[in-house]
């Protein structure tokens, strides 16, 4: 009962429409002893400043998401700049595949070098090169100045052994510390360029030799072949000449009549139609007397 009727005094209604409208509404238009004008007329205040209030709230959101957008669209055009850099020189090995690449900037953070050489990476790929040694350096006019960096870039297992990298499709980046060190790095990749440019020829020479060997081999297999092929045409020709030479001292006149008859008397040993019957001497002459 005492609840029932705190919920119909007026202050209370008042202070719950304060406090949480809804319930104090609810209240009013239960327990109030009001005229229905004065309920509509608070009921549409309360709901109007309900309104007012959502609609400031969005309007203070659409306007921190629109302060918001332009930092987005910065960070966006930040991530997207390039490094500035120019290629000054550009120049293949003359016995390897190999290419020498200079290039200038003016930046000297190590992840702009990472950056170009990338973009060099990806440039020279389809170039069916071994390996790339790019050297970055700081501008002097058109030309280049101090090494900043020297990237080391294979493609190839050759590439890899040129390079002293780990694998192929891979580079390595080397920031001198002084333009001493950057001397040093640079005669030290050049000494190994030489020394992969020596096993090169040396493994081509060894192939040259090894073809060449071949070669002899087979010409000399050739030249044995085509030895016996003529000594099996001679041994089958003397054979053929023995064998009408048999078949001619096979033939042999009866008597000397015979070969007289035939006008070949006298008759000597080896030719056609002697037989020792015609030689009674014996002295290899037939049918001499």
């Amino acid at each position: 009962m005492e609840n029932k009727r705190l919920r119909e005094k007026t202050w209370f209604i008042i202070l719950m429409l304060f406090i949480f409208f809804p319930v104090g509404l609810y209240f009013m238009w239960k327990y109030a002893n009001w005229s229905r004008i004065v309920k509509i007329i608070i009921t549409f205040v309360l709901i109007l400043l309900l309104i007012t209030n959502c609609t400031n709230n969005n309007v203070e959101k659409t306007t921190d998401q629109a302060n918001l957008q332009p930092k987005e669209e910065e960070k966006k055009e930040v991530k997207e700049q390039k490094v500035q850099y120019k290629i000054v020189l550009d120049e293949k090995f003359k016995r390897t595949e190999q290419r020498e690449i200079r290039a200038i900037t003016k930046s000297n953070d190590e992840k702009d070098f990472e950056t170009i050489t990338k973009e060099i990476m990806g440039a020279y790929k389809g170039e069916n090169l071994d390996s790339v040694h790019l050297y970055i350096h700081a501008p002097d006019g058109d030309s280049f100045g101090q090494l900043k960096a020297h990237s080391f870039i294979a493609y190839t297992q050759m590439g890899v052994a040129q390079t002293g990298l780990s694998k192929a499709n891979t580079y390595k980046i080397e920031v001198p510390e002084t333009q001493e060190e950057a001397e040093r790095l640079a005669e030290e990749q050049r000494k190994k360029e030489e020394t992969a440019r020596l096993a090169e020829e040396q493994k081509k020479k060894e192939e040259a030799e090894r073809l060449a060997e071949e070669q002899k081999r087979k010409e000399e297999e050739a030249a044995r072949l085509a030895e016996e092929q003529r000594q099996k045409e001679e041994a089958e020709r003397l054979a053929e000449e023995q064998k009408q030479q048999e078949e001619s001292v096979n033939v042999y006149f009866k008597n000397c009549s015979e070969a007289k008859a035939a006008g070949a008397a006298p008759v000597y040993a080896g030719e056609p139609g002697y037989g020792k019957h015609l030689d009674r001497d014996g002295d290899g002459i037939g049918c001499d007397r």
